[in-house]
């Protein structure tokens, strides 16, 4: 990836060509656009009635899977891996990515709402694909005003509960910065856009740390927890 010239290289045989395609997009063009005058940050997009709430952490901690069920509870999603965050006026609006869910293993639910199911068995690309197409019931295509940040994380073993909690300024910063996408990490102009962007989010949007228990209850039990928060916003 070249940033100054805006540029993707790709070797010609790197991968079949629907790999290929997935991963530029997964991976290629979310640096390049995080050299924008926008952010780019790594997590879900799910949208409310009033605008729409970002899902945040680590990888496999389960923001795809809820926003499978996000969708097959009647919802629409705007992303399930990262998105573009960008400031406009006094708004800050979340711009959707491809309408794509990756799974790691089939939900014939989201077959049933349109998924078409792409078989990605590549090395790096082990998941399976559901896309959906234009006009899609379950995709949203337009930005949403960003309502709520919620950070998700693996409750403790033995523990078994979902709890919601309200981080403080420093650590809801910290995570921020942890879930961002960025291919000029060595450039302080590009930090001194970053640092009041992120501190201007922070302080904007509503804020929460939302364990997650083990097991297949914990996604719904999230999904629930994060509409009843969006019905407060």
């Amino acid at each position: 990836i070249h940033p100054a010239a805006r540029l993707v290289e790709l070797e010609p045989a790197a991968a079949p060509g629907l790999a290929l395609t997935h991963g530029v997009v997964d991976a290629a063009l979310s640096q390049l656009l995080s050299c924008g005058d926008q952010i780019v940050l790594h997590g879900a997009l799910l949208e409310t009635e009033m605008g729409c709430i970002a899902a945040l952490g680590e990888s496999g901690v389960g923001k795809s899977t809820l926003t499978a069920h996000w969708v097959r509870a009647g919802h629409r999603f705007l992303s399930d891996d990262w998105f573009i965050l960008r400031p406009e006026g006094k708004r800050l609006l979340a711009y959707p990515s491809y309408p794509s869910i990756r799974l790691r293993s089939p939900d014939p639910g989201l077959s049933s709402i349109g998924g078409r199911e792409e078989d990605v068995s590549q090395p790096g690309f082990s998941k399976i694909w559901y896309s959906f197409g234009p006009g899609s019931i379950a995709y949203c295509s337009e930005p949403r005003d960003l309502q709520g940040v919620v950070f998700l994380r693996r409750a403790g073993a033995g523990t078994g509960k979902t709890r919601l909690s309200s981080p403080g300024s420093r650590e809801a910063v910290a995570g921020l910065i942890s879930s961002l996408l960025l291919l000029e990490i060595d450039s302080p102009e590009r930090w001194e856009f970053l640092m009041p962007l992120l501190a201007r989010v922070e302080a904007g949007v509503r804020m929460e740390e939302l364990d997650i228990p083990e097991g297949t209850d914990g996604p719904v039990t999230a999904r629930k927890v994060i509409e009843d928060l969006a019905d407060a916003l």
